[in-house]
């Protein structure tokens, strides 16, 4: 066991890393909501019996839902479960936090078996800052889509270790959750070459071995139906990952440069105290005595001094750059299954595209900080080396507070709108449809209010009479008045003309619609009649009050009395 060789050290780590993720990304955490993805599932499994969670996951995995990753969904299940029990929704992000603080430490220790200490322990640092991911707080990922990253780094574990069977077994694991980590163990062989005569061999078994796991995984989606894999032309599938892994790695790195000047840009009182705190602890770290090695084994001085040659390089510096390169491969394969989402995302949820490349990324920034710390160290600027490092870092740390903050907006948003929406439209029926005018609708940049998923929530606010269509609450999309109309006089609710979920597309009688639109920035009903380019038409017009009349349902009390 690892902790057997210095447990207090590895003790004195994890709170170290778990404290920059509170810092970092768990800070308002009393003041999130839910988002997004997290109405599909978290609300509904939170009320289950353990016999229907069971039930649940027996279903996901033997059919292999959930876009061929049952876990996933299996995980976010059962966390919602154990909440449910608790009584308390908030209880979740402490299930998220914990669940980052393992991911983390799990990847500390794979580091600290193949860098020296410092490169290990910032690479981790920079790992829980990573900049280019944006999820961290979203539940749906820190409970869902992270423990992909546990299963993998327990793999690269084993593997180092020589024990390939259960390497590949947690690499199946780690694949069934979230794929597009599994790529990158690819390049893990990099760490353990002893650079004899059968590395290449070792590299290339390897490989075959993580291709067979993909292309069986990718075969089961195929034969279970998952529409993402059979709607994509041969063109697509081999010239996006191509083009992600161009782009993927510089937009990456580069977020380590950018989010600094967003914070500048954006910065307030919070922050400017997150960013001291950030970097006092900081410097006060790399400042520690037990981080300081013989330094003449980094040394770049016989390349400053004209020799050029590699050789004359130390060995200890040698094995840095190839942990350096090892990791840019690393950066690179966490981009070849990224189809559905562009490489260039830098803002929102679109940004978990970057999830899979905080290993590479968090290798090479880990060792080029080291390696920056180790020229400084023995000049009378080395504390400059160490300021200017905890600088930087504290300044993630500051852009991921910001993040947070777009958290605690986008819940507000939602429960003034729910607010409203209960209150404009108390008299809806069975198959009522609710459509709201995007026009004035509020938002955040890093997580989404009041879209897509507007249609999963009214029923989760009331429990409506069993033999009931639920009523629903759509988004409509931009123009969609040109487009709403069909020729019969029914009003189409699509691709073109909401966002929402394919799955709740329908067609639906003006006379069963209300419709919401801001005036002056107030959510106001729409009572006259509708006029569009092709047809004036007729909505529902107001009538007895029935919201008041129902049950209320499990989101109620957090969504409209703040409570969880």
């Amino acid at each position: 066991m690892i902790l057997k060789r210095d447990w207090k050290w590895y003790i004195g780590v994890y709170l170290i890393l778990a404290f920059l993720i509170w810092l970092s990304e768990f800070l308002y955490f009393w003041q999130f909501g839910i988002y997004e993805d997290d109405f599909t599932r978290i609300p509904s499994a939170m009320a289950w019996s353990w016999s229907d969670f069971f039930h649940q996951a027996w279903w996901l995995l033997s059919n292999f839902y959930g876009q061929g990753r049952p876990i996933q969904p299996i995980l976010v299940d059962f966390f919602s479960r154990l909440a449910g029990g608790l009584g308390n929704y908030h209880s979740l992000y402490i299930f998220g936090f914990l669940n980052l603080t393992i991911v983390a430490f799990l990847f500390y220790t794979v580091m600290d078996r193949i860098l020296p200490r410092k490169a290990a322990l910032l690479s981790a640092i920079a790992f829980v800052l990573y900049p280019a991911d944006t999820t961290q707080p979203f539940l749906y990922h820190s409970l869902g889509l992270y423990p992909s990253l546990s299963f993998f780094f327990v793999a690269c574990h084993f593997y180092l270790s020589r024990k390939p069977v259960p390497a590949y077994a947690m690499l199946i694991l780690s694949l069934l959750t979230y794929e597009t980590i599994v790529p990158v163990f690819i390049a893990i062989p990099i760490f353990s070459f002893e650079w004899t005569r059968n590395w290449r061999r070792e590299f290339l078994v390897n490989a075959v071995i993580v291709a067979v796991l993909l292309a069986g995984a990718f075969g089961l989606r195929t034969l279970t139906g998952e529409k993402r894999v059979l709607e994509m032309g041969f063109n697509e599938l081999l010239t996006t990952p191509f083009v992600h892994m161009m782009q993927g790695p510089v937009v990456s790195l580069g977020t380590f440069a950018y989010r600094p000047y967003q914070v500048i840009a954006n910065i307030s009182l919070d922050l400017f105290l997150v960013i001291v705190i950030a970097f006092i602890f900081l410097f006060a770290l790399l400042r520690r005595q037990v981080f300081e090695q013989e330094m003449d084994d980094y040394s770049f001085l016989p390349l400053l001094k004209g020799k050029r040659s590699l050789r004359s390089l130390s060995p200890g510096l040698k094995q840095q750059l190839i942990h350096l390169v090892a990791g840019f491969v690393m950066l690179v394969l966490a981009y070849a299954l990224t189809y559905t989402v562009r490489a260039y995302a830098i803002t929102g949820r679109d940004t978990r595209v970057h999830l899979s490349a905080v290993v590479g990324a968090s290798v090479v920034a880990g060792t080029v900080f080291s390696l920056f710390l180790y020229s400084f160290e023995k000049t009378p600027a080395r504390n400059l080396g160490k300021s200017l490092v905890a600088l930087l870092l504290a300044m993630l740390a500051g852009f991921s507070v910001y993040v947070q903050k777009d958290y605690v907006t986008s819940w507000r948003y939602q429960q003034a709108f729910w607010g409203d929406v209960v209150e404009l439209c108390s008299d809806v029926e069975s198959g009522t449809v609710i459509l709201v005018d995007p026009d004035g609708i509020a938002d955040t940049r890093q997580i989404a209010a009041n879209t897509w998923n507007l249609p999963r929530i009214l029923n989760q606010l009331y429990n409506f009479p069993e033999e009931w269509e639920p009523p629903r609450v759509y988004r409509l999309a931009e123009d969609w008045e040109d487009r709403i109309l069909t020729t019969d006089g029914q009003m189409q609710l699509n691709a073109a003309t909401t966002i929402a979920p394919p799955s709740l597309y329908r067609s639906v009688a003006p006379e069963e619609v209300i419709l919401l639109a801001y005036v002056n920035g107030q959510l106001t009903r729409r009572e006259a009649e509708l006029v569009l380019p092709s047809l004036n038409v007729g909505l529902r017009q107001p009538g007895e009050s029935v919201l008041a009349l129902q049950p209320k349902g499990i989101l109620y009390d957090l969504m409209l009395e703040g409570e969880g």
